[in-house]
């Protein structure tokens, strides 16, 4: 009977907040029918793609949401405004007597980042993830704010 001998991927010992990266949504503006947001990187290694960001408006009771748009990297210590066009309709009021979905009528609108790979691949051998190598802060990935406290005008 052939042996095989294989060893094990061990987790990085020394590994720190410095090795991860870390998305947050930290600012966004209203020009028209576009949304523009603030996508930063606070960590310190620097954040692989795709990274999505995608939001969700709410106007009169109509829920919209805009196509993800996609970042391909991001350096660590950079942020990069992206621009969310094409509000579609996801819910009607019941009178449906507003079919138009107006961005800069909205009372609530959301914005959010991900990254579609976990950085952990980069540190585990073996492939496998792991629950302590994710974004060590979740709670910058989104941003939610009153349609009239919006700053209005394209970015500088």
């Amino acid at each position: 009977m052939a042996g095989e001998n294989r060893t094990l991927s061990q987790w990085h010992l020394n590994a720190d907040d410095r090795m991860f990266p870390d998305l947050a949504i930290k600012e966004m503006r209203l020009d028209g029918d576009t949304l523009h947001v603030l996508v930063a990187n606070e960590g310190g290694y620097r954040a692989d793609g795709p990274i999505l960001v995608s939001a969700r408006a709410i106007a009169n009771g109509i829920n919209g949401e805009a196509q993800p748009a996609r970042l391909g990297r991001l350096p660590a210590g950079q942020s990069r405004w992206v621009a969310l066009r094409h509000f579609q309709l996801k819910s009607a009021s019941a009178d449906r007597t507003s079919p138009i979905f107006v961005l800069g009528d909205s009372n609530a609108i959301t914005a959010s980042v991900r990254q579609s790979a976990p950085p952990a691949s980069t540190l585990n051998r073996s492939g496998r993830s792991c629950e302590t190598c994710r974004e060590q802060n979740e709670a910058n990935n989104s941003l939610t704010s009153g349609g009239g406290q919006l700053k209005r005008g394209r970015p500088d």
